[in-house]
């Protein structure tokens, strides 16, 4: 492997273009970097090309785009952070070339590169994302996930071997890079679907990891959307307790159980038409708002501070009946955004997800809660007639690794518990779990929550270790306002 590395601080500063070439494959492949600008960020740019389907390398290259920023610090560490975002489908380019993320990410690197990869079927590496209707309604951001994939389908399909879209796929996709830019050790900074990478890499690449930090876990074996509906229940249920405990929320909303009810009832007898300005067409349209809908919105809602802290809000409105503001954030929500990889998210979904679900046990599980069996049902149709990669037998198991992890969970995380979160890092000897207090799926948006854990992980990725960790303010962390 070619030991030169892309950042040495006099290279970085006196050249504007690098030349590495990657040994990892019979004939050597050029990378090349040059000073490019993103969004008002400066740093190094270029393209890596993988094969879409390793098996047959013969067939149609992908293009990964990568972004890389130096640190501000005139020493530079050997290990660079390498960052995995979630979705799956979120660009790490461009959350990188954003200025205010920028920031957040430097607290973290300190002085070290920090790299962005973007994923094989995101933004310009092969992006899967579907055509927008010629003419569109807002009724269009209500489609189901069958129609919304039937849809997709066709345009998706047309320059992409769906079947190769999966996390296997992508690790390795990283891991080519990395050794293209000739590094030998690598730090991961994860989110999300980004951590089931994160875990994978250090299973399959732990020569080749020094440390990891997962934010917003989300294991391997957790095959969604099992378990969403009972986590949903959940952590609804402390919402509510944190509003009951909260002066300001508790004296606007002293009646939110019974608020929640109401708005239920509403639903007793099928969909509930709500009459609602159609921002496309500028005309008064009516949805017919289902229950189904009602509880992704509101699990949607739950995985953000700011947008959890409406909650209150939106249902007395609704128990009073204006649904008007939760239709209108439930069109906002729509996962098919424009934009978005609805085609990568739907592969990798589809194969690592899907198939390891029993939708019997599923419907009993989850026959009294408030999402019941609407998204088994919606992600089982749509997954039914996309081509998704079957994956070998074992892939998700844990099977652990030495290497250092932090795992960074909220208290109310949706989709991962912090019980859940300490299985998880149960088979890695070297792994610490911190719990952040009130904290939603997304670590964002409480008051002084950048401070402590950003803090936290800086730390971590400094020391290269949890010994010694403080992690103390994780515990004290508040809530913040109710709106």
């Amino acid at each position: 492997m070619n030991s030169f590395r892309v950042f040495p601080s006099r290279v970085f500063v006196v050249f504007a273009t690098f030349i590495l070439l990657c040994n990892g494959s019979a004939s050597a492949q050029a990378l090349r970097l040059e000073k490019c600008t993103i969004k008002k960020v400066s740093g190094l740019c270029g393209s890596f090309s993988v094969p879409e389907d390793r098996a047959h390398p013969e067939r149609r290259s992908i293009s990964l785009r990568v972004f890389a920023v130096p640190p501000t610090t005139a020493t530079r560490q050997p290990d660079p952070i390498f960052l995995i975002e979630g979705g799956p489908g979120i660009s790490t380019v461009e959350h990188l070339s954003e200025s205010e993320l920028l920031g957040l990410y430097r607290q973290l690197a300190g002085d070290r590169e920090i790299v962005a990869v973007e994923e094989r079927g995101v933004g310009q590496s092969n992006g899967l994302v579907c055509p927008e209707p010629k003419s569109r309604k807002l009724q269009d951001d209500f489609d189901d996930l069958v129609t919304t994939a039937r849809t997709c389908l066709p345009a998706v399909q047309s320059h992409a071997a769906l079947d190769q879209y999966h996390s296997l796929n992508a690790i390795a996709d990283l891991d080519a890079v990395r050794a293209a830019l000739g590094f030998d050790k690598i730090n991961l900074w994860s989110l999300s679907h980004g951590t089931r990478e994160a875990i994978l890499y250090a299973e399959r690449y732990p020569q080749h990891l020094r440390s990891a930090v997962l934010e917003a876990p989300f294991s391997p074996d957790q095959h969604m959307p099992a378990g969403l509906a009972e986590r949903e229940d959940e952590v609804l249920r402390g919402t509510f307790s944190d509003c009951a405990e909260d002066r300001d929320c508790s004296v606007h909303f002293p009646k939110l159980q019974q608020d929640y009810q109401q708005a239920l009832a509403a639903f007793a007898h099928g969909p509930v038409p709500v009459k609602i300005p159609d921002p496309y067409t500028k005309q008064e349209t009516t949805i017919q708002f289902s229950r189904g809908r009602f509880a992704e919105t509101i699990r949607d809602l739950l995985y953000f501070i700011p947008e959890a802290n409406t909650i209150p809000s939106m249902l007395h409105a609704a128990a009073s009946g204006d649904w008007k503001p939760l239709v209108s954030v439930s069109a906002h929500h729509r996962i098919a955004d424009a934009g978005f990889p609805f085609g990568m998210w739907m592969s990798y979904v589809c194969a690592e997800d899907l198939p390891y679900i029993n939708p019997a046990r599923e419907h009993e599980r989850t026959k009294n809660t408030l999402l019941g069996n609407y998204r088994i049902d919606q992600q089982k149709a749509a997954c039914a007639g996309w081509p998704a990669a079957h994956l070998p037998n074992g892939w998700d198991s844990l099977t652990g690794s030495k290497i250092p992890i932090l795992f960074m969970v909220g208290s109310l995380d949706v989709i991962t518990s912090p019980a859940l979160a300490r299985r998880m890092a149960a088979p890695f000897p070297n792994a610490k779990v911190v719990e952040v207090a009130h904290g939603t799926h997304l670590l964002a948006g409480q008051p002084g929550e950048d401070e402590c854990v950003l803090r936290i992980e800086s730390d971590f990725i400094r020391k290269g270790s949890a010994e010694s960790l403080d992690t103390g303010c994780a515990a004290k962390l508040v809530r913040g306002p109710w709106k």
